[in-house]
């Protein structure tokens, strides 16, 4: 019928906290506390949690907050990053972020291509996924080869009919034997221990810049959105976010395979931030849902109130009710739910 799901915390922040600035929604997800790869023992208390085990989209600043709504790269900076061509017609990448890897003492690293550098002739034997002449990059190398300007073509060798075979539609179509003056792209690293160094030095790569904030709705992203017909949807009004009440139109009574999560799954997720209750908002954390009822027996009243208004008002319109109809329909017990659908 139901139940919560670490995915849907951004959706009911939201839903709960409507008219919220960006800094506040940041604020208020960075609160929670889930995990979709520690699972709890039964021991452990409902409010327990491991830094280390989080779901890092929810702390991750305005860039994790800009994932979780989708909100799109700024034409600014898709313009600064859009690579070049060197004199001699070859690619110069633009400059690009990475997170320091684990126990690094860096916590960003910039890599910035300068320029190509070519190195002395060299004779090459590969395959290549096109056909090269005198003149040409060849841009796909293989075993630790550089890519390279061809000087001479000494054999070229066609495989047969590779693209008409559907398991070798990926495999390369040539070998070649050729003279080739190898490239060399040289980079220059800058490392930072914080978002405030990065920033400062790299403006365009802070999310107040780089997305586009002035974007008026979306859909709240969630593991199942492949599988989803419908959305959790927001809508921006004067730097404020709002749940989108669209939502609740089209989305199904409680998970399912066709439509993705439901309005009980909302409603359980929702109590579950409510009470701190983080055990549930975890990997296998269904497991724990009874005693999370055990624990907070006001969460059942809630869980059967969001049952009876999901089902009736999917009886509802499978009837065509008016709106009067369906609030006579709602009188009615709610044991005779079934027997009047």
């Amino acid at each position: 019928m139901g139940y919560p799901y670490n995915d849907l915390i951004a959706p009911v922040v939201l839903m709960n906290n409507p008219g919220i600035t960006r800094e506040e929604f940041v604020m208020l997800l960075d609160k929670t506390h889930s995990s979709n790869i520690y699972e709890y023992k039964t021991e452990e208390l409902m409010d327990s949690y491991t830094e280390k085990n989080e779901d890092w989209k929810y702390h991750d600043g305005l860039k994790g907050l800009a994932d979780i709504l989708g909100i799109q790269y700024s034409q600014q900076f898709k313009k600064l990053q859009i690579s070049r061509i060197d004199k001699n017609g070859l690619v110069v990448h633009a400059p690009y972020v990475l997170p320091g890897e684990i126990n690094a003492n860096y916590k960003f690293e910039v890599v910035v291509h300068e320029k190509n550098v070519f190195e002395e002739p060299k004779i090459e034997e590969s395959v290549s996924w096109n056909k090269m002449g005198v003149g040409d990059i060849w841009e796909h190398p293989m075993g630790g080869s550089m890519p390279g300007l061809v000087l001479k073509i000494y054999k070229e060798k066609k495989y047969r009919n590779r693209k008409n075979n559907r398991d070798d539609s990926d495999s390369p179509d040539y070998f070649y034997k050729m003279k080739i003056r190898p490239i060399r792209g040289e980079y220059r690293e800058e490392l930072f221990n914080s978002e405030q160094e990065l920033y400062e030095k790299w403006p365009r790569f802070d999310p107040k810049f780089n997305r586009d904030w002035s974007q008026k709705s979306g859909f709240l992203t969630t593991a199942y959105d492949v599988l989803s017909k419908t959305k959790f949807l927001w809508v921006q009004e004067k730097d404020k976010y709002y749940f989108d009440e669209r939502t609740l139109e089209n989305i199904s009574a409680g998970f399912s395979c066709s439509s993705s999560f439901g309005y009980t799954d909302l409603i359980l997720t929702s109590e579950a931030v409510k009470h701190n209750a983080w055990k549930v908002l975890s990997y296998k954390g269904l497991q724990h849902l009874n005693d999370f009822l055990k624990q907070f027996p006001d969460v059942i009243s809630v869980y059967e109130k969001a049952i009876w208004d999901s089902h009736t008002s999917l009886v509802a319109k499978s009837k065509q009710m008016s709106v009067s109809e369906f609030l006579r329909f709602r009188l009615l017990p709610q044991n005779n739910l079934t027997k009047s659908a």
